[in-house]
């Protein structure tokens, strides 16, 4: 779908009230959002100007400012889905295209996955003055799309554990994003055990966090195939690239 013309954009602009201040994003989560400054008191309008393309939406936009985002916006509701689909799949197509072969290649969990080994392997490796947090796995959210997805969790109460998304559990994962993962929540596990003096609370993920992150030996490995995999691992039903890395490992 085809962004609107300049002259498209300035129009909708004019009917916006003085109130708002619109900007349009290339965001491919947020695709419209209305917040006010907590200071300034202003009110700002983000939107992913494709929108203004959907029947009805030019409307519900304006009952949506309106209404201060309060209420119920059908066609706006509608756009916004179909726009997000359009668009993920779009990048899935693009990222089928350019992934690298080398991440393909890369070791993969294989069928039997044993966290406590791994977990204990890695605190062995680069953590093994600290009492290990416990390490299960996270709720299954089943084979819907999600929007957002949260790999690790670290928890200190009551007592200090690990739990790792479920989506992690398929033979086609890269072992070493597994592994970064749990490495990841490791470091946050030093932290909580290893606190700093000079922090009444220290940044989630402070300076020393990310040295330690950044220690793990497969660190930018992991990290590039996360860029190159998160899409099919938010959507177990969206086709993965032809060369995946169990057909790769047979």
């Amino acid at each position: 779908m085809l962004p609107p013309s300049e002259a498209e954009l300035q129009r909708f602009q004019k009917q916006c009230p003085p109130r708002v201040h619109l900007r349009f994003n290339r965001n491919r989560q947020t695709l419209v959002s209305l917040r006010q400054s907590p200071t300034t008191r202003q009110w700002t309008l983000s939107l992913r100007p494709e929108l203004l393309q959907y029947p009805g939406c030019e409307g519900d936009l304006l009952r949506f400012i309106a209404q201060n985002g309060n209420g119920d916006f059908p066609y706006l509701r509608q756009a916004v889905q179909d726009l997000f689909e359009r668009l993920q799949h779009h990048q899935a197509q693009v990222i089928a295209n350019v992934i690298d072969p080398k991440l393909s290649r890369l070791p993969t969990v294989g069928h039997e996955i044993h966290l406590h080994q791994r977990l204990k392997a890695l605190q062995a490796q680069y953590w093994p003055e600290l009492n290990p947090p416990h390490i299960s796995w996270s709720r299954n959210p089943g084979p819907r799309p999600l929007r957002s997805i949260r790999f690790g969790c670290y928890r200190t109460s009551p007592t200090p554990r690990i739990t790792i998304h479920p989506r992690l559990r398929q033979p086609w994962v890269a072992d070493c994003f597994l592994n970064h993962v749990i490495h990841h929540e490791l470091c946050h596990h030093a932290q909580h055990c290893i606190p700093q003096r000079r922090f009444r609370r220290e940044p989630i993920h402070s300076p020393r966090f990310r040295q330690w992150e950044q220690s793990y030996e497969y660190y930018m490995q992991a990290r590039q195939w996360e860029r190159a995999y998160v899409p099919y691992l938010m959507d177990p039903n969206k086709p993965r690239p032809h060369r995946t890395p169990d057909q790769e490992l047979v």
